[in-house]
This record gives structure tokens, C-alpha cells and sequence, in this order.
């Protein structure tokens, strides 16, 4: 009887247990079907967003990046390297696009005496990459053997031109000498180049073409990231973490609307590689983040010694930006931690307003046309190229078509259609 009495309390909790569970199951379903949207997957939630776009959309916000990017380039473009006392004392405050005279250069201008919308190896990079993008399969990763070879392709064809142009050859000869190797497997000469690459310091490879990425996966920063990162075969230590995170703030601000906190959010988030995770000093990237908060917080807060008119109030809190950027320079002006926080800064400062941001970066000095042509590709994404400057982006649409053979219109089309095909 005893037993009885046991085996079916045992039963009954069975039961019970058994109750419970499926009303737990049940309640999970229920979630689960009320809110996909915490069980569907990031890259499904992007691809969303990028169907969202229209053939037009899409259109307009690459070309407004990949125009924008040509805008900080012009802009910088004749005062690039200068100091910056020299550049207000010689031309007073830059906020337009001016001639550039200055002899052709390797990694400058190829034609001398540009008209205002000429550019430098910043855009002819972009020319090169998008150029790269649009011949490969979207619906597969890109193929960091496959990019290193399309830059020694390049590099052959300037060998075989008659007579031989020794200036284009100089602007790649840093690239091949890394490139050939990791093409060959050598990786013990590849990693030997790469720390000579420019000098040993952390120049900013990547950052010179990795907009173009951000590009190529609107709205998907992860995958940017991802794909820029393995494609930063020229960059070391945190210069690559740099490089990826332009590529996923390009993509970012491709999203139809792009939120500015979300963009600068990145620097935290988006990790894949496990930065954040590094002994004694954590992520290098998210510091210099940190570091343009605190410059634009102490710049804000100036001796205005009275002065109440709003246009000197922002030149002086600006000039206190400068000055403290400066107690951060590098050693080389491309170096990409400093870029980078000069970008970070100006956009924080300037409320990523996107003519002041350039004008900012322009009259900074440094690598002014490097900097502000990464910071325009970033903000042309966020705007689109309909409310970029209309007398400044026809000026570089035409130079760059009627006087550097580079079509930025047939670009942005042939990539958007790619990107359309990324089933």
C-alpha cells in the first residue's frame, strides 16, 4: 500500500514536471514567434536594410561616398604636408576647392597645375579597388590573393608601357614588394617587407582603399569589417583593426538611416578579431576614440575672454582642437592611428556636418587629403551625393573624368549594379 501511495506521488510529479516543461516550451514559442527579431541573424537583418534600398538609393549613396571621398582629397590636394601656419598664413582658411599647384608625385598628383577637383593617389586608389570589386563574384568572400595579385597586375602594366613612366612604378613599388610574396606563399619574406613597408611605422595601407569595401556591403558593417580586415595585407598591429573599421563605418553609414552614435558605436561593438580582449592595453582602436572625445570635450571649453560673435567662438574652440591634435602627431603624418583620430575628432567637433568636417581636416594640415578623403567617403555615405555640395562635387566629377581618365559616376553605377546581384 505504502508503495502504491509512493509510486503514484512519483507519477503525479512526473506529471507536474512534465506540465511545466511544455508550458515553458510553449511560452518560448510564443516569444519566439512574437519577436523574430531577436533570433534572426545580423547579416539577415542587413541584407534587409540593403533591399530596402532602391537601384537609385543605392546609386546615390555610393556615388555620394565615393565623391565625397574625391572632395576631401581635392580639398587637401594642393596644401597636403603643409604646416599649418603656412597654409592660413598663405591662403587664409580653406573651405573650398582650389588649383593644384604642385609638381606630380608618385603618391600626388600625376598632371601638374590641376584645376580645383583635381586629386591624388586617395582617389585613384578607390578607382583601382572599386575597379577590382566589380570584376569579383558578390555572392563569395573577396580574396586577399586575388586583390594582391590585381595590384602586381597593375604594376606589370605600368612596366610595359613605352616609354616607361617611372612615377607610376614608384607609387606601387612598396605594394609589390609585400604583394608578390603573399602571392607566392613566402611568408617569411612577406612578414620581413611588411615591417619595412613605408618605413616600419604604421602607415595607413588599408585605410587608403578599405571605404571602397563599406562600399561594396552597404549597410552590413560586419561583413565590411570582416572583408576589409582579411584584404589588410599591408597594415600591422592596430593599423589593420583601423582599416576594417573604416570599411564597416562606410557600410554603416550606407544604411538608409544611418544613425551618427551608431557609427561611432563600432569603435565598442564590432570586434570580431578580439581586440577588446588584448592583455595590459585592450583595443588600441577604441582608444583613439576615446582620446577625440576628450579633445573636442577640452576644445568646447575655451577662454573666449568675452567675445560673443559665433564665428570666432568656433574658430577659437578649433584652433584649440588643432593644438591638441598636434601634442598627438606621429612620427609620419600617414600614420593610421593618427588619421584616424584626426577623422574621429573632426566629425565629433563639427556634429559630422560634412563640409565643415573637411575644412577641419583640411586646415589641420598633415596628410590633409588622406584624412578628409576617408572622412568624406564616410559622410558622402551618410548623405548621399544630392545633398553633398553641388559646385564641389561637379568640379571633381569633371576633373577626375576630363583630366584623370577616372569616371566616378560610371564607378558608383557598375558597383551599385553589383551589389544589387548579392542574392
Amino acid at each position: 500500500m505504502k508503495m502504491d501511495i509512493q509510486n503514484k506521488k512519483n507519477i503525479k510529479t512526473l506529471l507536474s514536471n512534465f506540465a511545466i516543461g511544455k508550458l515553458i516550451i510553449v511560452n518560448f514559442m510564443i516569444l519566439f514567434l512574437s519577436f523574430p527579431n531577436i533570433v534572426i541573424s545580423q547579416q539577415s537583418t542587413q541584407t534587409t536594410n540593403q533591399k530596402l534600398q532602391t537601384k537609385s538609393e543605392l546609386y546615390n549613396k555610393i556615388l555620394g561616398s565615393l565623391v565625397g571621398s574625391a572632395i576631401g582629397d581635392a580639398m587637401g590636394a594642393p596644401y597636403e604636408m603643409w604646416p599649418r601656419e603656412e597654409i592660413f598664413q598663405k591662403r587664409g582658411y580653406i573651405n573650398q576647392l582650389d588649383t593644384v599647384f604642385r609638381y606630380k608625385g608618385a603618391e600626388g598628383n600625376w598632371v601638374t597645375d590641376l584645376p580645383p577637383g583635381g586629386t591624388t593617389d586617395d582617389t585613384r586608389f578607390k578607382n583601382f579597388t572599386i575597379n577590382f570589386l566589380i570584376g569579383q563574384n558578390p555572392n563569395t568572400n573577396l580574396s586577399d590573393r586575388k586583390f594582391a595579385q590585381a595590384i602586381i597586375n597593375q604594376y606589370d602594366s605600368y612596366a610595359k608601357e613605352q616609354p616607361i613612366d617611372s612615377m607610376k612604378l614608384d607609387w606601387l613599388i612598396e605594394w609589390v614588394k609585400i604583394a608578390k610574396p603573399f602571392v607566392k606563399k613566402d611568408y617569411l619574406k612577406y612578414q620581413q617587407n611588411l615591417i619595412k613597408f613605408y618605413g616600419g611605422d604604421l602607415a595607413c595601407g588599408g585605410l587608403l582603399y578599405s571605404p571602397c569595401i563599406g562600399m561594396y556591403y552597404p549597410g552590413q558593417p560586419e561583413k565590411a569589417y570582416s572583408e576589409a580586415y582579411s584584404l589588410a595585407l599591408w597594415d600591422q598591429g592596430y593599423a589593420r583593426d583601423l582599416t576594417a573599421l573604416a570599411a564597416a563605418m562606410v557600410a554603416e553609414a550606407l544604411k538608409k538611416e544611418p544613425q551618427k552614435e551608431e557609427i561611432l558605436a563600432l569603435f565598442d561593438k564590432l570586434d570580431p578579431e578580439g581586440f577588446h580582449k588584448s592583455r595590459l592595453v585592450g583595443r588600441l582602436s577604441k582608444g583613439v576614440l576615446d582620446r577625440a572625445q576628450l579633445i573636442v570635450k577640452s576644445a568646447n571649453e575655451p577662454d573666449l575672454a568675452g567675445e560673443t560673435n559665433p564665428e570666432i567662438i568656433y574658430r577659437i574652440k578649433q584652433e584649440k582642437a588643432f593644438k591638441l591634435l598636434h601634442e598627438n602627431n606621429e612620427k609620419i603624418p600617414f600614420h593610421a592611428g593618427e588619421l584616424m583620430l584626426q577623422i574621429l575628432t573632426s566629425f565629433i567637433f563639427t556634429d559630422f556636418d560634412f563640409q565643415k568636417s573637411i575644412a577641419f581636416l583640411v586646415n589641420n594640415a598633415r596628410d590633409n587629403d588622406t584624412n578628409s578623403a576617408i572622412a568624406g567617403s564616410i559622410l558622402g555615405a551618410m548623405v548621399g551625393f544630392e545633398k553633398l555640395p553641388i559646385t564641389m562635387r561637379n568640379q571633381v566629377i569633371d576633373v577626375s573624368k576630363n583630366k584623370l581618365n577616372i569616371d566616378l559616376e560610371k564607378l558608383a553605377n557598375e558597383l551599385s549594379d553589383r551589389v544589387l546581384e548579392r542574392k
